[in-house]
């Protein structure tokens, strides 16, 4: 399908479910498409839990976990796709539930700390370089074979639901010693000024990292996945902040005072 011909999904956030839509230089912003359909379907996830709740105080931490589990499960018997040929339902909200489970279970124990599940998952928030650890080592895990390749190329149905849970691992093991933890030197590392300045950019480092990156590799004569870092670390870096700074500008922040002139906001306090 020809660029022009794809703008229209991409635009409108379809991509992932049209096949042949994807432009290969922004390819990365799948996941956007993803994030929208879990902010669509968050608000009756809420309310299912609410309900849940009702029920059962623990109960919405027993669904959160089951619900990921049969993600993964889903994902493991799910048909083998092709990167930018087929439709891959694994970039589907059902399928990347666990991500986003994880954070959900995360702000569970923030509600209710003085349950035993969220008892045990503050000790290891807690124990901020045991965390850093096992996130390292499920990273490392997820380089392996029995994660799939590191390519692009075709990933079986097991493959990706064990992929899957090593990120919703690392991810989780990130997140837990800043959220639950005591704010020592990693939660202060990422609170610094250059974190939070690259955080203020970090959608647009996100979305033109990949397009510079191109125009790296087609001016070096690289290939990708086979090297060529230095060139990436030493120019594409530096160029993907630099147009990440202009579009946070430019862009970003007139189209934040445009909609916060015409919604109203409310910041509602976190239960404890």
């Amino acid at each position: 399908m020809s660029p022009s011909s794809s703008r229209s999904p991409q635009a409108l956030a379809l991509q992932i479910y049209l096949p042949g839509t994807d432009i290969d230089e922004f390819s990365q912003s799948w996941s956007i498409s993803t994030e929208i359909a879990f902010y669509i379907a968050l608000p009756f996830v809420v309310l299912l839990l609410g309900l849940a709740r009702r029920r059962h105080p623990d109960l919405p931490v027993a669904l959160l976990m089951a619900s990921a589990v049969l993600s993964m499960l889903f994902v493991a018997f799910m048909p083998v796709g092709v990167v930018g040929e087929d439709v891959l339902v694994e970039r589907w909200l059902p399928a990347r539930w666990p991500n986003f489970a994880v954070g959900m279970l995360l702000a569970e124990v923030l509600m209710r700390p003085q349950t035993r599940f969220a008892a045990g998952v503050t000790r290891l928030a807690r124990d901020t370089s045991g965390c850093l650890v096992l996130a390292g080592a499920a990273l490392v895990l997820g380089t392996t074979p029995i994660a799939g390749p590191l390519t692009l190329g075709p990933v079986s149905g097991v493959q990706l639901a064990i992929r899957l849970a090593l990120s919703s691992v690392v991810a989780g093991l990130l997140l837990a010693p800043l959220v639950l933890g005591h704010g020592d030197a990693y939660a202060r590392a990422l609170s610094s000024r250059p974190a939070r300045a690259v955080g203020t950019v970090s959608y647009g480092l996100f979305l033109w990292h990949l397009p510079v990156f191109s125009a790296v590799y087609a001016v070096s004569g690289g290939q990708v996945f086979s090297g060529g870092i230095l060139a990436l670390l030493a120019i594409g870096l530096p160029v993907s902040l630099g147009l990440a700074w202009l579009s946070h500008v430019v862009v970003e922040v007139p189209a934040m005072k445009w909609a916060a002139r015409r919604v109203p906001h409310r910041r509602t306090p976190l239960p404890r």
